[in-house]
């Protein structure tokens, strides 16, 4: 599961070509990714574009009173990476990130 921060840090993956990456992970090992993003008519765009390439993509949208300022990705409930939205109009990630988080740790990965 990856949890956007928002729509531009979405854009930004995008960009980055980790949506591509996590395709390619998706179709080795047969797994279902879901992507929790506030939607815009670019991520709607691309999520439908996505959806229709694969069955096990899953796209929901982040209501706003639900937004947080925080990208999360959580892998099999074993990894979880939490990186702070420090500038969303940033970019590239580097400049859009803040502190950075990797767990293995049972409570922190959910």
């Amino acid at each position: 599961m990856v949890i956007f921060s928002s729509a531009n840090a979405f854009r930004r993956s995008v960009n980055l070509e980790t949506i591509p990456i996590l395709l390619e992970v998706r179709v080795d090992h047969k797994v279902i990714i879901t992507f929790l993003i506030p939607k815009d008519d670019y991520v709607l765009r691309i999520a439908e574009q996505l959806e229709n390439k694969s069955r096990n993509i899953r796209i929901r949208n982040i209501e706003p009173s639900l937004q947080t300022s925080i990208t999360v990705v959580i892998v099999d409930r074993k990894y979880s990476w939490a990186a702070e939205l420090k500038d969303d109009t940033a970019q590239n990630t580097i400049q859009a990130i803040g502190t950075a988080t990797y767990s293995t740790s049972q409570p922190t990965v959910m």
